[in-house]
């Protein structure tokens, strides 16, 4: 990452240091979920105790900034989504998926304890547009509000990827070519909320921006679909 940690500082080393002592987190929490025709709605709370997590801590001395692995007493989450699919005109098809995330962390700290509740929000809208020809585009865009936790401030991020796709000999081959993260602009950025301990900045950028052409070809008439592994929420979101 990239970090800055004082106005006037611009040469410093950081470091990511294990911990082999840390504890397994547990989590437990209870989903309803609620649907009705194709609109779902989702509500998850929880608990998570012994929390995986890391903390920075800074040497003026020597300049040096680590961040150390800890196990947290505990946070608190919970989480509403809805999906729903819209018909805007026959060829414009659109699904859409609105969330609203709460998380509160107990996070002793450098002698103090911050526990603050932070409220942040996604909104993800995936476009299919049909066109003659058998031609299929396809528009995904995510916005993140802004988040973090007790130490950091996470600023908002967006992501757009666009492709189009097409069938040929009697819907057998398909193609698809397609860019990712269009803007190059699904970095994660963080700030550190109390600046009366040390001002720290820093990027992750993930490098998640790719061209990419596909070709398949499906042979006979097995209507057989391979089951992708998709990753939880939590799995998604963890810091």
């Amino acid at each position: 990452p990239r970090s800055t940690l004082f106005p006037y500082t611009t040469l410093f080393r950081s470091y990511w240091i294990g911990n082999p002592y840390l504890l397994p987190s547990l989590t437990s929490q209870i989903k309803a979920t609620y649907r009705y025709k194709n609109w779902i709605t989702s509500f998850t709370i929880g608990k998570e105790s012994d929390v995986m997590t890391r903390y920075p801590v800074y040497n003026p001395e020597t300049n040096v900034l680590q961040y150390l692995g800890t196990n947290l007493p505990y946070r608190k989450f919970a989480s509403l989504e809805i999906n729903f699919p819209l018909k805007i005109m026959k060829w414009w098809n659109v699904s859409s998926q609105l969330a609203g995330y709460y998380n509160y962390e107990f996070r002793p700290y450098l002698e103090e304890v911050f526990a603050l509740a932070v409220y942040n929000y996604e909104i993800r809208l995936n476009q299919v547009f049909t066109l003659p020809e058998g031609y299929t585009i396809n528009l995904f865009a995510s916005y993140e509000s802004k988040t973090g936790n007790s130490l950091y401030i996470i600023k908002p991020r967006y992501a757009v990827d666009l492709s189009v796709q097409k069938f040929w000999l009697d819907n057998k081959l398909n193609t698809r070519l397609g860019y990712n993260n269009i803007f190059d602009s699904n970095d994660q950025s963080l700030e550190f909320r109390h600046k009366q301990i040390m001002d720290n900045r820093f990027t992750h950028w993930w490098d998640s921006s790719r061209f990419f052409l596909s070709l398949s070809y499906t042979f006979g008439s097995s209507k057989y679909q391979a089951k992708e592994t998709q990753r939880t929420e939590e799995e998604s979101r963890a810091r």
